[in-house]
Order: structure tokens, then sequence, then C-alpha cells
């Protein structure tokens, strides 16, 4: 919302998605298309900039550079990919639930099959190449089921992340095979759930204590250095200022037939 010119408030609306089209299956993806598609992302977030300049809600224009990008990764996915066999490609973590701010990460996860082609796998790497080349920051992961299934029921920031799992291309049978998985319910139980969240908050707690602590030493470190090198740079000028006038005296004491008495005396400290 934001003030009307009559002391009342209207709604800013958010900019609509500019249509992007679907190229065909594994036609790769060249300058000329990298350069649209990077340009379709920065006008996007220059209209959401402007939008939110005059009060358009958060979570409305974050939802909207979710979208945006969710589209550019269709466009990619089926660029590079096509529809390949066994490969599907998720929003994860913040991503997954549509909540992407400007310069975070895009949390990824591609579900492949137990033995991936080599193929496939190369497609894979193009794809996330070709996010890096747009400006993008994925964090991403590429498993297989059994191995995703594994690693959840061990860690419960991955667990956490996949909650929010969402499909975005590839295969569908495949995506309804992890998201009819999740939630976990035997093996994350609400209690033991809740339990690893608060574990996991106070080791973040104590690394994020561990770091501010090393942060604070390195600057005082820093500090001594500092002084240490000044007193050290003090202490050289002064010496080579002393040295000097010790080779002036010890030339005027042993040369009085070159250098004028009178002249020995002018240069004499007062």
């Amino acid at each position: 919302m934001s003030a009307s010119p009559h002391g009342g408030k209207t709604s800013v609306p958010i900019p609509p998605l500019r249509r992007l089209g679907l190229p065909m299956p594994r036609s790769g993806v060249d300058t000329s298309a990298r350069f649209g598609l990077r340009q379709y992302l920065s006008d996007h977030d220059r209209d959401l900039a402007g939008a939110f300049r005059l009060g358009a809600p958060t979570q409305e224009l974050i939802q909207s550079r979710s979208q945006a990008v969710a589209g550019v990764l269709t466009y990619l996915w089926r660029a590079l990919l096509g529809d390949f066999p066994a490969a599907t490609l998720f929003a994860v973590g913040g991503f997954g639930r549509s909540e992407l701010f400007p310069q975070s990460d895009v949390d990824l996860l591609v579900l492949v099959g137990v033995d991936p082609d080599v193929k496939l796998l190369r497609g894979i790497e193009a794809f996330f190449t070709a996010l890096w080349d747009l400006g993008l920051k994925p964090g991403h992961a590429v498993r297989d089921l059994e191995a995703t299934r594994s690693l959840w029921q061990q860690d419960i920031s991955v667990y956490t992340n996949l909650l929010d799992a969402r499909f975005i291309a590839g295969d569908p049978e495949q995506a309804e095979a992890l998201l009819d998985a999740l939630p976990d319910a035997a093996q994350w139980t609400p209690a033991r759930f809740l339990d690893a969240k608060l574990m996991e908050q106070q080791a973040n707690d104590t690394r994020h204590k561990e770091d501010r602590d090393e942060h604070r030493n390195q600057r005082s470190r820093n500090r001594d250095d500092g002084e240490a090198h000044l007193a050290r740079t003090l202490q050289c000028r002064l010496k080579r200022r002393h040295t000097f006038f010790n080779v002036a005296n010890d030339v005027f004491q042993h040369h009085d037939g070159i250098v004028h008495h009178q002249t020995h005396r002018q240069c004499q400290p007062q």
C-alpha cells in the first residue's frame, strides 16, 4: 500500500512477468539466448525494485522474482536436457517456498536414477554452468532417491530444506516419488524434529559466536601489527638520521683540510 494524492491508501501492482517462450528440447543455449535470458531477469529485477520503492508488498515481490527465476530454469532445463528420463529438477529451501530475495542463492536438487547416463550428467553440468553465466548462484545437489532419503534421515538441515521441495521440471513420476515420501513422519516424529532443530540452533549460535570472536581477535591482531609497524618505521627513520649525523661528524673531523672549519661549526647542533 502507498499514500495516494488524496491522503488515502492505494495498492501498488506487482509488475507482470514477461512471456518467456520455451525452446525446442535439447536445442542448446547459444550466446544470444543467454544474453536474452540475462536481460529478462535484469528487466524484471528492475521492475520489482521500482515497485518496492513505491511500497509494494515484499512477500509478493519475492514470490514474483521466484516465478521469474523458475521460468528461466524451465527454459534452460528444456534446452539442455529436454525430456531426459529419470532426471528431475526441484526447488528447495527458501526457493521451494517461492521466497527468493535479490542476491540469494537458488537452492536446487536434481534427482537422478541410481546409475545416471553420462550424457545426462554432462547435460546437468551444462545446466548449472548456464545458471552461473546468467548471474544466478545455484546451491545444488545431484542425488538419487535412496541417497537423498538416507541423507535426510541423518541430517535435519537437509530434511528441513526438502520439506519445501517444489517440482520445477523433468520426470513427473520421479517427482511424485520424492514428494510422496515427504514428510517422513516415521523417521522425524514431532518430538525428535523439535529436539533436532533446537540442537541445530544451538550449534549455529555457537558457530556464530566463534566467528564473531575470531573476527574481533583478528581486528585486534591487525591493530597490534599496525602499531608495531609504525614503531619499527619510526625507529628506522630515527636510526638513519642518527647515522647521518655520525657520518657527517666523521667527515668533518677527518677532512678539515677539505671542509672549512667554519662550515663544520655551522653544521653542529645548537
